[in-house]
């Protein structure tokens, strides 16, 4: 008899012990009222990319609607997060919209504005995340096309996407954690971080909640292979995904690191 799993449940990432400013992060995904007096809100916002003729003109376009909606949010999270109002604009936002921080000079590196940044920029990949989803829901074939898929790949492709934003919360997490535990010595497997008892753990020891949605979706990925099992690579994809779930899985470090080779 098959086992009917509970559905997975979507949460933010949850800080022990408790980051100052973590929840005035969730200013970023707040309705406002533009200056047209129309209620601006970050799931609506697929609407004002328009149309597209590539896939490098679409992610140009997701892009810069992104951008503008950041900005217009920064003043408030500014406010709520006093430790990051003496971060530029334009260097925040370039921080956000690519994903690192380097710009933004070596004084966030180690530092609770660090973290407190790569939280902001994985709220900012959800939202261009759902942007990228609800314009693979709505493209006919022609749209599919422009962006090298088949109608077989869309729903495996929205999948995946959703597996992507997730491991975001896993590396926020890591990177607090990593502020905290021992330093790793240099022989130390990138695959199992040491633990605050100075011994090397998997992250599915670390991080269970983070680890346990992903390693389980894309099990779940391999599983429901019916629209795709015939496209050119498919087999060879179901191995790779195959190799991350158990490697997410794993709680012997050993193990997690032979599944690093392979995969």
């Amino acid at each position: 008899m098959k086992i009917e799993q509970p559905p997975l449940q979507e949460k933010f990432i949850p800080a022990k012990p408790r980051l100052r400013g973590i929840n005035e992060t969730l200013a970023l995904l707040g309705s406002e009222t533009g200056p047209d007096g129309q209620r601006i809100n970050w799931k609506d916002l697929h609407e004002k990319v328009g149309a597209w003729d590539s896939g490098l003109e679409l992610s140009d376009k997701i892009r810069e609607v992104v951008r503008e909606y950041l900005l217009s949010k920064f003043p408030k999270i500014k406010a709520k997060i006093p430790a990051i109002e003496d971060l530029p604009d334009p260097k925040m936002l370039n921080a956000l919209s690519n994903g690192w921080f380097e710009e933004l000079g070596e004084e966030v590196g180690g530092t609770r504005k660090e973290v407190l940044l790569a939280v902001l920029a994985h709220l900012t990949r959800r939202i261009e995340n759902r942007i990228y989803k609800k314009t693979l829901e709505t493209a006919g074939e022609d749209g599919l096309r422009k962006l090298g898929l088949s109608p077989n790949l869309r729903q495996l492709t929205m999948d995946c996407l959703d597996t992507t934003v997730k491991s975001d919360p896993l590396f926020v997490r890591f990177l607090a954690y990593s502020q905290l535990a021992p330093k790793p010595t240099e022989d130390a497997s990138p695959v199992a971080p040491l633990g605050q008892d100075k011994k090397p753990h998997t992250f599915r020891e670390l991080f269970p909640q983070e680890t346990g949605f992903i390693f389980k979706k894309l099990a779940a990925i391999a599983r429901q292979d019916e629209a795709w099992r015939n496209e050119p690579g498919a087999q060879e994809f179901k191995t790779y995904l195959k190799y991350l779930s158990d490697f997410f899985a794993e709680t012997d470090p050993k193990q997690a690191a032979a599944l690093h080779q392979k995969g």
